[in-house]
């Protein structure tokens, strides 16, 4: 803390990203922290693992500031990798699995990826594309057993001595590289920071709370923000995150009923499927308190059904990666007034809700100047949660901005 003159400032950093697992570890360490079918791992065991995936990353050569992409399905591995590649000081590219052979070579080629960790189902593109891409000198299995080839596997750099942060790590470290869907033009990679992800996080339980007693299912896909920014809110407040391979919506069912699920996020596709599967109607969703969507306009109708149909609270973001991605949110709040008929409220289940606590947002005519309040315009947005810029893209960075 400094003062100068009458005005007192106080440097406030957003911490990195093993602020959240070292806070959960400390108030709740042999909490069950992470479930993903048989593998239980409390906040102690978690937290060791990430400690000797550091040893280990480094042990195969890895540097601060070296990109290490991934190409896997939900799993605790994957899981993990969050946390463990960002806090060695390393930039973590986690690959959309769904892009076809010459986008992902696209994609490593312009990150410069010098290592590749992938799963049992991925491991034929993983090992196409180190055949494709200079820069790829080794693939790390991250699945069961031993590689098919000989790579070290993701459980051998877990067995590693442990290592600390490393000296030069800091909030302003870029931890992740999220490529953007190249809808306009070639994938954009966007930069992230610790102290992105972190504030994000903070914005997010400010906007929909969530408790030590949750347990979250994670069945957004890890290599999307909105997927990665849960595993921290989460772990902020010490929760328990239940890992889930991907949607079928007799699987959700299941593990909701199974694991007594909290809070999950579904798209408004996915509710739709998960409403009209003929199993939903005989599982026991009662510990189901809050449905977060997002990624698409839901219909109204489609909405009024759910609200009707399921137990639990609805609650919607609208967020960019560029943000990291959190922006606006319609709070369950704003759903239950709409349940009971407040006129302006039924309105407002057509918006994406009011700028989250931490982030400036203003809704712009094409000269820059302000909408009026029911003017469609371009979303502005800016916060603590904001990208410092696209990979190796100066001009479409200056734009931007």
């Amino acid at each position: 803390m400094s003062a100068m003159g009458n005005k007192v400032t106080i440097p406030f950093r957003h911490g990195t990203l093993d602020t959240p697992i070292r806070r959960a570890r400390m108030v709740a360490g042999d909490k069950i922290g992470l479930i993903d079918g048989d593998t239980r791992l409390t906040y102690r065991e978690l937290s060791d693992r990430i400690d000797r995936l550091r040893g280990g990353l480094a042990e195969i050569g890895l540097r601060s500031g070296d990109r290490v992409a991934g190409l896997a399905a939900n799993s605790a591995r994957h899981f993990e990798a969050w946390t463990a590649i960002p806090t060695a000081n390393l930039i973590f590219n986690d690959l959309n699995f769904r892009l076809a052979l010459p986008e992902l070579q696209f994609i490593v080629d312009d990150s410069q990826a010098s290592v590749l960790a992938a799963d049992s189902r991925h491991w034929e593109t993983a090992t196409a594309l180190r055949e494709r891409c200079e820069s790829l000198q080794r693939l790390i299995w991250m699945d069961d057993g031993p590689s098919p080839d000989g790579s070290p596997t993701w459980d051998e750099l877990a067995e590693a001595d442990p290592a600390p942060t490393p000296p030069d790590l800091d909030a302003d470290c870029v931890a992740s590289i999220t490529y953007t869907g190249g809808t306009t033009g070639l994938p954009k990679g966007v930069m992230q920071t610790h102290g992105n992800l972190v504030v994000n996080a903070k914005h997010m339980l400010w906007a929909n709370p969530l408790f030590f007693e949750d347990r979250f299912l994670h069945l957004t896909p890890m290599f999307h923000s909105a997927g990665v920014a849960n595993m921290y809110a989460q772990m902020l407040v010490a929760g328990t995150n239940v890992t889930c391979p991907g949607f079928d919506p007799d699987l959700v069912g299941r593990m909701i009923e199974e694991h007594d699920i909290t809070v999950c996020v579904l798209v408004p596709t996915m509710i739709n499927m998960f409403l009209n599967h003929p199993g939903t109607a005989e599982r026991d969703l009662s510990s189901w308190r809050m449905c977060l969507y997002a990624a698409s306009p839901i219909p109204i109708a489609l909405l009024r059904r759910a609200m009707s149909e399921l137990p639990c609270g609805f609650s919607q973001g609208y967020g960019m990666t560029e943000m990291s991605p959190h922006c606006t949110q319609l709070t369950p709040a704003d759903h239950d007034k709409a349940l009971a008929g407040e006129p302006d409220a039924v309105r407002r289940l057509a918006s994406a809700g009011t700028p989250c606590i931490g982030v400036d947002l203003e809704v712009r005519r094409p000269d820059g100047s302000l909408c009026e309040i029911g003017e469609v315009g371009e979303v502005t947005v800016r916060g603590p949660n904001m990208m410092p810029g696209y990979w190796n893209r100066p001009v479409e960075t200056a734009e931007a901005f």
